[in-house]
């Protein structure tokens, strides 16, 4: 139906809300002319959960595929549709963190692909190698391990030992082998994996630059700190040419290459990309994103305790705390301040224009280039030109809006100017402490 393909596209550049409502209506239609237990319907639910897991409603999505397999398999569908939507039941079981689910589901979908193509098909190689995944989640670091070598061996046969799937397993498995300790099969498995994509046409791939990043890691935890930093220079560069300046990805690799660099900028980026995507995704994708970002703060708070620390290093590092602090919640309440304070109601569309602008940018931010990374740099510079077009236009005619724009992060010289004579402040910061000194940091 004319929904349902239009809402694919519309998914590539960021209109998730508007593909969801098309989904709606293609799967109610359908529906209606076909009845609720019809097989086509199952397609088009799985389609409306794939919209509901990108908005982050997670609950709702796994509702859909619960629903849709059920319909399926009262059809006797194929033994490949069923392992699809078991797959996806996985999926979203492991988002909602439900491991055990998880596990359950994604084993049934292997079994299922095993009947339907053999154990040796690469779909049975995709089910393991998220089994793998979660299993890392759960700190069964041998499990995932022993997964992995079974998914590299299956892809290697079926897609033979140049593919670009057999790369991006080599990497994974390099990473497990780093974290086990055994960093002879990291350096083999990691040298492979980069040599597949520099020998293929790697066009603008971040899987290329996430193969590098790990080349990096192994390095350094080689003691190789001048090889790591090249590595990781390469895959920033890369990475920086493909999404933008801006990307998490693009902070995830400077984190990296601050680790041997030992740099704040990481962590400023990650941080203006967590404000936005907290304001402008649902609540859950945007709690989940503040998790798992990165975070350079660790390592320059890492810093105040070398002996050999850079000049300036606690004021750059105590400005960042202040700056991170509670950005969550200050921008969830944000997001629901702002329908409050503006009372004009000819100013309400341009408000609409600002927000849905903003949210199309966080989509396209955390839902990353997909299956076309050629298109994705253009289409985050269009976004960006969109958002920027539309706080232009607010700012014009609303005061309210004016200060919201010109209004800066309080940082640590803003609290120093606050604190009354004589008083002081004492807090509290979490983090991930890694060694670092002039033994192990490379000469810049």
């Amino acid at each position: 139906m004319f929904c349902r393909k239009l809402a694919s596209p519309l998914v590539k550049l960021g209109e998730f809300g508007t593909a969801l409502e098309l989904r709606k209506r293609a799967a109610a239609i359908v529906e209606h002319a076909l009845g609720p237990d019809n097989s086509m319907l199952a397609g088009y639910l799985n389609d409306l959960a794939n919209s509901y897991k990108l908005q982050g409603e997670y609950s709702a999505a796994r509702s859909l595929y619960e629903r849709a397999l059920a319909i399926y398999e009262r059809n006797t569908g194929s033994l490949d549709g069923r392992a699809t939507f078991t797959h996806n039941l996985a999926v979203i079981a492991d988002l909602l963190g439900d491991y055990p689910s998880a596990v359950k589901y994604q084993l049934r979908a292997i079994g299922l692909w095993k009947q339907a193509f053999g154990d040796q098909h690469p779909f049975v190689a995709t089910g393991l190698a998220s089994l793998a995944e979660f299993k890392l989640a759960q700190g069964q670091r041998a499990e995932a391990s022993a997964l992995y070598e079974r998914v590299l061996a299956i892809r290697e046969r079926t897609l033979g030992p140049n593919h670009r799937d057999v790369a991006s397993t080599l990497a994974d498995l390099a990473t497990a082998r780093v974290r086990d300790g055994r960093l002879a099969a990291a350096e083999r498995l990691s040298s492979r994996a980069v040599r597949i994509w520099e020998e293929a046409d790697v066009g603008n791939s971040p899987d290329f630059a996430l193969a590098l990043s790990v080349r990096g890691d192994v390095r350094a935890a080689a003691g190789d700190y001048l090889g790591a930093r090249g590595h990781h220079e390469r895959a920033l560069g890369f990475l920086t040419t493909v999404l933008g300046p801006s990307h998490r990805m693009v902070a995830d690799a400077r984190l990296k290459l601050g680790r041997t660099l030992v740099s704040l900028h990481a962590e400023r980026v990650a941080r203006d990309h967590l404000r936005l995507s907290v304001r402008y995704l649902p609540e859950r994708e945007a709690l989940t994103d503040a998790a798992t970002r990165a975070k350079g703060l660790d390592l320059a708070l890492s810093m105040l305790f070398a002996h050999d620390r850079p000049h300036g290093a606690p004021d750059s590092a105590m400005d960042a705390v202040v700056k991170a602090r509670a950005i969550v919640f200050d921008e969830m309440a944000a997001r629901h301040r702002t329908v409050l304070r503006e009372t004009d109601r000819e100013l309400a569309p341009l408000w609409n224009d600002v927000s849905s602008a903003r949210q199309r940018v966080a989509n396209l931010a955390v839902r990353g280039p997909m299956d076309r990374p050629d298109q994705y740099r253009l289409l985050m510079d269009e976004a960006t030109s969109q958002k920027d077009r539309a706080e232009r236009s607010l700012a014009e005619k609303s005061a309210t809006f004016r200060a919201e724009l010109s209004q800066d992060s309080i940082g640590l010289r803003g609290v120093r100017a606050a604190l009354p004579s004589g008083g002081a402040l004492v807090a509290y910061v979490r983090y991930d402490r890694t060694s670092v000194s002039s033994a192990n940091r490379p000469r810049v």
